[in-house]
Parts: structure tokens; C-alpha cells; sequence
């Protein structure tokens, strides 16, 4: 059966005026703590946050670049106006940093600079791409059945850009190399902004770890998490050689090297990942791989992906835990446009390894001895949720090139309704759901996804409510495109 949106969008609001008294928030328990004005924010992430030490982020409504910093600021980092990072010379509160600050700034949040740590885990076994085709047991994401659809609209597929936010990656290797995104506006090697984005020679991306262009020079064993990612999504397909990326087979994926993830463990940090994230805002990607997690709920990283139009892919971590008891993020932030991925092996079951939820994990992928790329023009086994969410991202790329017009959260929508469902996964993951590339690709048609360029008529109607003083507002939205409508709350004359 076709689906169809509804057309219309019938809004009933009681108008009340009401005056209510509210108390100022007041942070700490006693006389030593200062008090804080409402609109300061302080936020620790909970005791289970790992943190850069004596290093906090902000970020306020006004210009966080006129503040005069306290004697204990050893150091200032700024991201334009709105994003700071500190570091502190010494022992000091969160309360007492936010009370200094407080005067100078407008809606400060201040927050520790939370550590992030990769989620794979490497587990070297014999296969080649089962989650591509698997015929052993019929677990695969429908690849097979996708590609003859693929082949017969590639013609007509547009740029889908994905930013791999990672430890960075072997741009050279010769499955790689042919997809990378290129920055137009920047010359290679010359030392200087070309572009004028503040970040010089970021041809193919940026190393925010080390605040440095990405060199030939750095790739290491280290870069093997990223590399890898990028394989499953945007390995060259039909060159002969290695691997197929997922997305590589619509001719028209980019692959955006972000590092900032570093050394032997890949660890990376909030500042880092907000900056990745916004360079990658700026520059064209439309997809966010982010297999790497946190148990720190930050409100920084939160705020970064719930103003963004890109969708998000995350990795549900390795743990073996139950994340409605507790959660790793950005994977469970509850957002139109996140998915949290589990990593499920070729049978279908839930890996061990793998973090799980019925509530929070929106769906399994493959992630269990995944065939991809590593530096040096090699290729390994490796196996973690980290290797599950750049399936789904694949997926997606695939979709986003496919559907022109199409939103981060109606691509959300048709993986996870497109998604198969297996008994298997029952208590593990949502609705049982395992990813599926072919029903979302081909369930639907492009014109359901077109821009809807015609304005909804809209109808207001005041009537007054029998035995009260109380009045209803209606308001309908009529609008006879089929298109799914997006509404949005606007403030005073916006609208």
C-alpha cells in the first residue's frame, strides 16, 4: 500500500493568561557556594564523566570574546563568538568559575571538557563483507537486491557528503582515495587559509586533536578506527580492488576526514567533536558518523547536533550494558535526528559485546568481524559497535543521494521503518529492527520527498468557551501537496 501523509494539522490552544511567581535558581548548599544568576547553567555530566583536567567549555548568548577572564584562566581557546575553552591554573568550583563569569555574560553554560572514547573493539577473524551478502544465513542489509535499483537511477543520484568524526583516516589508500571530499576552496600544501575558514591546507578535512592539517606524514596504526569506518561507508566500488563501500556504489559519496580522536586508545574530547561538528555543518555534509561515545550527558554536544540539519549516526558503545539503566550519548539523546546503532553478528543475534536497549538502541547492524580498509593500503577484520554505525551511515548516504530533497529526519524515519525485524534481537534493540537498505530505497518514490514549494493556508478561529473565562484558539494548516509537513514553533513576529 502507498503511503500517504496526512494533510492537514488541526492545532486547538486554550488561551489562559497566567502570572506566576518563580523563584531565582540557586546553585550549592550552603554559604560557601555562590549564588547564581537563573540563566547560568552548570552542568558536571554526572558522576560516571570522564574530563580533560581543570579544562571547562562555555558558551553564552553574548560575546564570549569581550569577557575579561580571571586571574586562574591560564588559557583561552575560542570557536567564534559563542564557544570558549578554558583551562585553569588551579583547584577551583564549577560554581565559582560560572559566579566570576556570570556578570560579563549573557545565558552562560559552563561544563567540564568531557573525554570521549572510541567504541570498537578488534576481534581479527576470516570473512569478507557478510553484511553486504550472506547467503549462509540471509543476515544481510539487502545489498544485493539494492544495487540493480542503484545501477538503474545512479544517473540521477546527487553528492551525499558524510564526515567520518573519528581518529582520522589513511585518505591515501587506494580504496579510499577516488571518494574523499575535496575542499574547493583550498590549494594543498601552500600553508595558508585559502577559503578563509580559519583552518589552513583542510583539503580533505582537519586534525582538531592536534589543531593541525591532516598529513601524509601522521597516518599511523592509530588512524586504523577511522580508516576502517570510512571503508564500510565509501570504499570504491567496481575499481577491482578490496572492498565495496555501501554508499560508494551511487557514484557519488564524499568522505570528510574530521580527526579527533588520538593515540593508542582514541581518545577525544567535547570541544573537539563541537568544533569537527560545526566545521562539518559549514562545509557541506549532510551525515555525521560518530562511533565513539560518552557517558557524560553533555549538554554542549547535545545543544550542537539539536541545532544542526545533518543526521547523526552513533555507535551504542561495547560495554554489555542495559543503556535504559545508563546511557551513553550522543546515541541516546532522544533527537529527530540521532540513531543509535547495536552490533549484531551474521546470525542475526545481538554481540555480546554490544551495549543494548529496547528504548534507546533504534536499531542492530552488522558489526561482527567486519572486512575494511586500514592504513597502508591494507585491510583487517575488526568488530564493535563502532562497525555497525557506519553501516547505517552507508545506508543513509545512499538514501540522502537518492532522495535530493530529503531531511535528516525523514531519513531517520525510513531506516527505521524500513527496518527488518527479527525475533533475535527481541529485548536488545526497538522493535526488534535490523538494518535493511532496499525497502527504504525503494518503498517510496522521489516526488514523496520533493520540497513542498506551495505555503500551507492557514485558518484562526476565536470561540469562547461555555462557563468560562478561558477562550479557544484553532488553528488549521491546510496543505493538499501529500508532502509530510514539518511544523515549527516560531517567536513573537517570526511568524
Amino acid at each position: 500500500m502507498k503511503h500517504r501523509w496526512n494533510r492537514s494539522i488541526v492545532l486547538c490552544l486554550t488561551a489562559v493568561l497566567v502570572m506566576t511567581m518563580v523563584p531565582g535558581a540557586v546553585f550549592g548548599t550552603d554559604n560557601l557556594e555562590p549564588v547564581l544568576p537563573a540563566d547560568v547553567i552548570v552542568d558536571d555530566g554526572g558522576a560516571d564523566a570522564e574530563v580533560r583536567e581543570r579544562e571547562y567549555i562555555l558558551t553564552a548568548s553574548s560575546d564570549l570574546r569581550q569577557i575579561q577572564m580571571p586571574s586562574y584562566v591560564s588559557k583561552v581557546s575560542y570557536d567564534g563568538s559563542d564557544l570558549a575553552l578554558i583551562k585553569v591554573s588551579k583547584d577551583i568550583s564549577m560554581e565559582q568559575i560560572a559566579a566570576d563569569l556570570a556578570p560579563q555574560a549573557e545565558h552562560l553554560l559552563l561544563q567540564p571538557n568531557f573525554v570521549y572514547e572510541k567504541t570498537s573493539v578488534n576481534d581479527p577473524y576470516y570473512s569478507l563483507q557478510w553484511g553486504l551478502f550472506n547467503p549462509e544465513t540471509g543476515v544481510d542489509i539487502g545489498f544485493e537486491k539494492s544495487y540493480g535499483f542503484i545501477l538503474q537511477h545512479k544517473q540521477e543520484m546527487t553528492e551525499t557528503v558524510v564526515a567520518v568524526i573519528d581518529t582520522g583516516m589513511d585518505y591515501r589508500h587506494s580504496d579510499l582515495a577516488a571518494n574523499m571530499w575535496v575542499n574547493p576552496g583550498e590549494i594543498a600544501g601552500n600553508e595558508r587559509d585559502d577559503d578563509g575558514n580559519g583552518y589552513k591546507d583542510d583539503v580533505h578535512g582537519y586534525d582538531f586533536a592536534k589543531k593541525r592539517p591532516l598529513r601524509d606524514e601522521n597516518i599511523n596504526n592509530y588512524y586504523n578506527h577511522g580508516t576502517h569506518c570510512a571503508g564500510v561507508i565509501g570504499a570504491v566500488s567496481d575499481n577491482g580492488n578490496g572492498i565495496a563501500g555501501i554508499a560508494a556504489v551511487t557514484g557519488k559519496v564524499r568522505l570528510m576526514d574530521l580527526k579527533v580522536l588520538d593515540g593508542p586508545q582514541g581518545l577525544g574530547d567535547s570541544y573537539d567533536v563541537i568544533k569537527a561538528i560545526r566545521y562539518a555543518e559549514k562545509n557541506g555534509a549532510d551525515i555525521c558518523n560518530l562511533s565513539m561515545g560518552s557517558y557524560a550527558d553533555d549538554a554542549m554536544l547535545y545543544k550542537t547536533i539539536a541545532s544542526s540539519d545533518m543526521l547523526f549516526i552513533c555507535a551504542a558503545g561495547n560495554d554489555s550494558l542495559n543503556l535504559d539503566r545508563k546511557a551513553i550519548y550522543p546515541g541516546c539523546y532522544d533527537l529527530g535526528n540521532v540513531i543509535c546503532v547495536g552490533n549484531a553478528d551474521s546470525r542475526g543475534r545481538m554481540n555480546a559485546g554490544s551495549n543494548y536497549s529496547s528504548k534507546y538502541v533504534d536499531l542492530a547492524a552488522p558489526g561482527t568481524e567486519i572486512y575494511s580498509t586500514v592504513p597502508g593500503d591494507k585491510y583487517k577484520n575488526m568488530s564493535g559497535t563502532s562497525m555497525a554505525a557506519p553501516f547505517v551511515s552507508g545506508a543513509a548516504a545512499v538514501l540522502h543521494s537518492y532522495y535530493e530533497d530529503i531531511t535528516a529526519a525523514q531519513m531517520k524515519f525510513l531506516l527505521l521503518d524500513g527496518a527488518k525485524r527479527r525475533s533475535s534481537l527481541n529485548g536488545k534493540v526497538a522493535a526488534n529492527r535490523f538494518l535493511n537498505l532496499y525497502k527504504p530505497l525503494t518503498g517510496y518514490t522521489k516526488d514523496d520527498y520533493e520540497i513542498d514549494m506551495t505555503k500551507p493556508a492557514l485558518k484562526a478561529t476565536v470561540s469562547k468557551i461555555s462557563g468560562s473565562y478561558k477562550q479557544r484558539l484553532r488553528i488549521t494548516a491546510s496543505d493538499d501537496s501529500g508532502v509530510l509537513p514539518v511544523v515549527r514553533y516560531l517567536g513573537a513576529g517570526e511568524f
